[in-house]
């Protein structure tokens, strides 16, 4: 159960932090590539559900973001990873 919290707070951790990279707030691409990279490992850890794929695709897009953000798409990828923290937290 812990370890569900933990995960979901990474989740709204990596949403609020797609954001601002894509916003230019935040510069730093390696604190991005290391959050693009422990979703990647996330997704893969469980990829057996689809939104573990789904989370492999977002980390993915984060390292294209990193460099080339499209703010539409930041938008709809962060507000998933914050909706799924929620709903890890509230369980």
């Amino acid at each position: 159960m812990v370890l569900v919290k933990a995960l979901g707070m990474m989740d709204i951790v990596a949403g609020v932090l797609l954001l601002l990279v894509s916003f230019h707030v935040v510069s730093s691409w390696k604190m991005g590539a290391i959050v693009a990279c422990v979703l990647i490992a996330k997704g893969l850890l469980f990829i057996r559900n689809v939104v573990s794929v789904i989370d492999v695709i977002i980390g993915v897009y984060f390292f294209v973001a990193l460099f080339h953000p499209f703010v539409v798409l930041s938008v709809v990828c962060s507000a998933h990873l914050c909706i799924k923290g929620l709903f890890s937290l509230l369980s």
